[in-house]
């Protein structure tokens, strides 16, 4: 038996390998522009939740300013959300402080402020959630 071998030719071309040049410019240019490639990225979002209430009686205290700030590299401060108390004194802020956010302070009787009240606060970090709880607020002393 005598075996003959043939070459089957087709009318596409060879599969071309992609251009290292492009490869080599594109990649850097993704990371620099802050695209997500790996997945390394965290989620920003920050979500604030509490319950303001009077520290003598329990009561819960309505309609007070509760602000997200930020400090700036100036020193002063950026204000990145705010809310008021509902009638049960609760309030929520969702915040997307983006993937580079650093520590946000939490006011509660900010803007507007009650002077029947003190201040209260806490902090919040993107991605995280926060409950503060049960925030009491002492009575100011009448002038």
């Amino acid at each position: 038996m005598n075996w003959k071998h043939t070459t089957r030719r087709t009318s596409q071309p060879p599969p071309k390998l992609v251009d290292l040049t492009l490869v080599l410019t594109l990649v850097p240019l993704l990371i620099l522009s802050g695209c997500n490639l790996f997945g390394s990225e965290t989620d920003g979002t920050m979500r604030i939740v509490g319950t303001v209430v009077v520290a003598e009686t329990g009561a819960p205290v309505g309609g007070l300013g509760v602000t997200l700030s930020e400090s700036s590299f100036g020193g002063g401060v950026l204000i990145r959300a705010s809310t008021t108390t509902n009638v049960d004194g609760n309030f929520l802020i969702i915040y997307d402080a983006g993937p580079h956010g650093g520590l946000h302070t939490v006011t509660i009787n900010d803007e507007p402020y009650d002077p029947r009240y003190t201040v209260s606060g806490g902090s919040a970090r993107p991605g995280e959630e926060t409950d503060l709880g049960v925030i009491e607020l002492e009575e100011n002393e009448s002038p």
